[in-house]
Parts: structure tokens; C-alpha cells; sequence
């Protein structure tokens, strides 16, 4: 077969192609054809040696598939590992704001059990040296530092409950983020 016949035929099997690489696989045999040429050897022995146009665009097609394959297996192994990060990431976060909320928790317990206290000592102090016993500042204290330790519980409480759902809403967007297309 001659260098025009075969570029024929093989434009002819790579119409199914886009147009781009079918220019680009002629292009390709064009040149590598001249270049043997050029270099001493027999045109007709080497389009021989190169196969059948058929079989070269099916080689094309087969590579083609395999590429992407391979792009789409690449794809969603970055995508688990990506969404593996985010989830320890969010992890580590969530255990961030459920220790500090748990800490300003306990320093707010010990704020109201130290505003309760002081109550108590200002209307001791106030009866022993006035002789009288001062209601208006007991309760406001007593009724504020009580109010801190009850919000603190009930925060911990809360904390406490939901800290499965709130886990469970975060690995939950980050397996959503796992099945998405980049």
C-alpha cells in the first residue's frame, strides 16, 4: 500500500473521531512515513510494518477508553481521599468548639457558684455588721449566679445530647461532597 492509499483508508476508518484527532493521527502517519522515506526505507515495507488503519484507530479508540478510565479511576480516588481529609478536618473541628464550649461552660459554672457565694457572703457580713439582712442584692446575686450555672447545665446537657447528630450531619455532608463530579 502507498502513503496516499493508506492516509485515505485511514482517514476513512477515523471518521467516527472528532475531527481535531483524526487531523492529528493523519498528521502523525503522514509524517512518520516521510521521515522513513527520508531515512532510506521502502514506503510500501514500512506502511506494512505499521499495520492496517483499522486496527491503528482501533488501538486509538482502545487508548482513548483506557485514558479515561483511568482519569475517571484517578478522579474518584482523589475524591475519597480529599473527602477523608475533610472528614478528619471536621472532626478535629468539632471536638475544638464542643472542648471550648465545654470549658466556657465550667468557667461560667464557677463564675455563678462564685456570684452565689458572694451573695451569700454580702447578706452574712451585711447582718452581722448592719443587723439587718439586705434582700435586694441577696436574690439579684443569688438569682444571677444560679441562672449561670442552670444555663451552663442545660448548655452542657444540650452539648451532650446532640453531639451524635451534629457528628453525623457532618459525615453526612462530606459523603454527599464524596459522591459529587469535580
Amino acid at each position: 500500500m502507498r502513503r496516499d492509499e493508506f492516509l485515505k483508508s485511514l482517514k476513512r476508518h477515523a471518521r467516527q473521531l472528532p475531527a481535531h484527532e483524526r487531523k492529528e493521527i493523519i498528521f502523525y502517519y503522514d509524517e512518520m512515513i516521510r521521515d522513513a522515506v527520508e531515512n532510506g526505507k521502502n514506503e510500501e515495507r514500512f506502511i506494512a510494518e505499521i499495520g492496517h488503519p483499522s486496527a491503528i484507530i482501533q488501538k486509538t479508540a482502545d487508548d482513548k477508553l483506557m485514558k479515561q478510565s483511568i482519569y475517571q479511576k484517578n478522579k474518584t480516588s482523589l475524591l475519597t481521599a480529599l473527602g477523608a481529609t475533610l472528614r478528619i478536618v471536621a472532626n478535629i473541628a468539632m471536638y475544638f468548639i464542643f472542648f471550648v464550649a465545654l470549658i466556657v461552660c465550667v468557667s461560667l459554672i464557677i463564675a455563678g457558684g462564685a456570684i452565689v457565694f458572694n451573695a451569700v457572703m454580702m447578706a452574712y457580713v451585711s447582718y452581722v455588721e448592719a443587723g439587718a439582712f439586705e434582700w435586694g442584692y441577696f436574690l439579684a446575686f443569688l438569682s444571677l449566679g444560679s441562672g449561670l450555672i442552670a444555663v451552663s447545665i442545660g448548655l452542657i446537657g444540650f452539648l451532650a445530647k446532640n453531639k451524635a447528630w451534629l457528628g453525623n450531619k457532618i459525615y453526612r455532608f462530606f459523603e454527599n461532597f464524596n459522591k459529587k463530579e469535580v
